[in-house]
């Protein structure tokens, strides 16, 4: 999942903006969304985002 604004060039990666809004762990986020299939198949694409070190909320701002 990604959100899409017309201010930004790029897609960001829902997990990103969850976390810039003070969600610390990606279970809670997942907790959030559902745990319905469908969802988490949305949202793994953002999970992976997390390997690339923006693991604090700060960061992700």
């Amino acid at each position: 999942m990604y959100l899409i604004l017309n201010q930004f060039v790029k897609k960001i990666p829902i997990i990103v903006i969850m976390k810039a809004l003070g969600m610390e762990i990606v279970q809670e986020v997942v907790q959030m969304v559902g745990r319905d299939p469908r969802f988490s198949a949305l949202l793994l694409p953002s999970i992976e985002v997390t390997g690339l070190g923006l693991d604090a909320s700060c960061e992700c701002l």
